[in-house]
């Protein structure tokens, strides 16, 4: 995440959109504890977060929506 920011944020952004991104990392679980881990890697907003896919899809869809919210 530190690289895929700091390339973008560069001297010299590839793309205007480059400057204002955010990143995350979803990782799929089949346990109940649910991670949401939002920071700030100036100036790239950040997160990592769960999703458990042992649950029913109107669950899944829910913490999908919640997360990317």
């Amino acid at each position: 995440m530190k690289a895929n920011a700091a390339t973008a944020s560069g001297a010299s952004p590839g793309h205007p959109h480059d400057i204002d991104c955010e990143g995350m990392l979803l990782y799929a679980t089949v346990d109940d504890n649910d991670f949401h881990h939002q920071f700030l890697m100036d100036p790239h907003h950040m997160s990592v977060a769960t999703v458990n896919l042992a649950r029913n899809w109107e669950e899944i869809e829910a913490r999908l929506l919640e997360v990317v919210g």
